[in-house]
């Protein structure tokens, strides 16, 4: 509710799509649509915001499996965020646990 309440107030406020993303892609909830939508529009809204990046890329791996658009999110955020850990550690499992090989 306060994600979707902080979208209303401020539509163009791209970590609240992120983390409303988070949020409906979680274990409990597996809203994963919808939880994509939320990253695609973050990352409409702010295209350097790396974590929408690197959020889409967990979700599309460990859900969709397509790994190759999962390894283009992390590429993308370490492209507009360089000092992003998180993108480098979950390209490097991708990397490392490659199903496509």
């Amino acid at each position: 509710q306060m994600y979707r309440k902080a979208i209303e107030l401020d539509p163009k406020y791209a970590i609240a799509y992120c983390n409303l993303g988070r949020l409906l892609a979680n274990d409990v909830r597996k809203k994963y649509d919808e939880a994509e939508q939320m990253y695609r529009k973050a990352i409409e809204l702010d295209p350097k915001f790396a974590n929408a990046y690197t959020s889409l890329g967990y979700l599309l791996k460990n859900v969709r499996k397509k790994y190759d658009q999962a390894e283009l999110m992390y590429r993308k955020a370490i492209e507009v965020d360089p000092k992003f850990a998180n993108a480098y550690c979950n390209l490097g499992s991708l990397l490392a646990n490659d199903v496509r090989k």
